[in-house]
């Protein structure tokens, strides 16, 4: 059929055939570009929503600043109506440990009490270590 038409009409209808099929390439480009842009809004919109979110978190359990005992306070030199957590209590206790050289040179996990760190602890029955330090300071916080 194409045979008897007259070549001009044969370039145009090629020409349109082609221009068809150029616009079917930029409608898949354009498919691509707006999916493309559609991530990139996700994603723009999840850092947005990071940043306005409040970053102070609550502090729970050990971390948690509580009051402790005037014993303890005069203990650490601090005043007595501070709240501190258990965490900064522990390691205010074994940089004491520390400094005053009360641990066992031949094992280090024992921990040998001065007469200060022995009136704050009280009795105990096993051998001291950091670990069983922790249950005899409880007696030093006060709960709420």
């Amino acid at each position: 059929m194409d045979q008897n038409l007259p070549s001009n009409l044969v370039k145009l209808k090629d020409n349109i055939s082609s221009l068809k099929d150029k616009i079917n390439l930029y409608k898949q480009i354009i498919l691509e570009l707006s999916q493309d842009v559609l991530k990139i809004e996700h994603n723009c919109n999840n850092y947005i929503k990071s940043i306005q979110k409040p970053k102070k978190k609550i502090k729970k359990g050990f971390a948690a600043p509580s009051s402790i005992s005037n014993e303890l306070s005069s203990f650490l030199n601090l005043s007595h109506d501070i709240q501190i957590s258990r965490t900064h209590v522990t390691k205010l206790i074994s940089n004491y440990i520390k400094t005053n050289n009360l641990q066992n040179n031949n094992d280090k996990t024992e921990i040998i009490p001065d007469h200060h760190l022995s009136i704050l602890l009280g009795k105990y029955h096993d051998k001291l270590t950091f670990f069983s330090i922790q249950k005899l300071l409880n007696k030093h916080f006060i709960k709420p």
